[in-house]
């Protein structure tokens, strides 16, 4: 079984970074739907905790995961 999940990095103004992981990608990402959506998220401010400011989208990146179930 495969599986596809994309992880969004996110800088704050105290250079930390903040991680979004969507398990279960759709097949058909691109790099400009990816930068849109993850622009939108950023634009909405949500994903800031307490006391830190989300200021950039800094990486998106897939990973391709082969599981194999033995029992």
């Amino acid at each position: 079984m495969n599986t596809k999940t994309l992880d969004i990095t996110f800088d704050t103004a105290q250079q930390k970074p903040i991680r979004l992981s969507l398990p279960k990608i759709n097949q058909a990402l691109t790099k400009e739907l990816v930068a849109a959506q993850a622009d939108k998220i950023l634009k909405l401010n949500i994903l800031s905790p307490p006391g830190m400011q989300v200021t950039q989208v800094k990486t998106a990146q897939v990973t391709d995961k082969t599981i194999t179930i033995l029992f």
